[in-house]
């Protein structure tokens, strides 16, 4: 289901439990201030959140939001995290919530949907192939950049 201003708390307990799973808790900068503010308060909001439930306890999510791509011509849908709680893995929870995500995607009219993976996640990267993802890293020798916001300032004041 779509989530909720009341499901903030939940989900950033689970991208705690993630972040501390992959030994990087001191990285986690959001907050459930930011979560409500930036999905629920922002007109549009930054990003669409979907939660994964059993026997109404919520167990995941997926975040996502919509990019357009002037080369492929359309809009396209961009996951920025897929997250189910370690006791339901492997269970067909996963599955379903990115069923319903590639069922959102194709509501919206999105030509793709597109996602990274640490490549040390062969799970997750094995459990996206069988859907038919396909690794651009490989077929498009296509790299991910990021620009801190530090290194923004810094080059904007210094290059005046």
């Amino acid at each position: 289901r779509r989530a909720e201003r009341s499901d903030c708390s939940l989900i950033m307990e689970m991208i705690m439990e993630q972040a501390t799973a992959e030994n990087t808790p001191e990285q986690v900068q959001s907050s459930v201030e930011t979560l409500v503010s930036d999905g629920f308060d922002s007109k549009p909001p930054f990003f669409h959140a979907l939660v994964a439930t059993k026997d109404n306890k919520t167990i995941g999510y997926a975040f996502y939001y919509f990019l357009y791509s002037t080369l492929e011509g359309g809009k396209k849908m961009y996951l920025g995290e897929l997250y189910i709680m370690s006791d339901y893995r492997c269970s067909g929870y996963g599955g379903r919530l990115f069923e319903v995500l590639m069922n959102v995607a194709k509501a919206e009219g999105c030509i793709c949907m597109q996602w990274h993976v640490h490549q040390s996640n062969t799970g997750a990267m094995r459990f996206y192939q069988r859907y038919g993802a396909i690794d651009l890293t490989e077929k498009d020798g296509v790299h991910n950049f990021r620009m801190e916001k530090s290194a923004m300032i810094n080059w904007l004041q210094n290059h005046k």
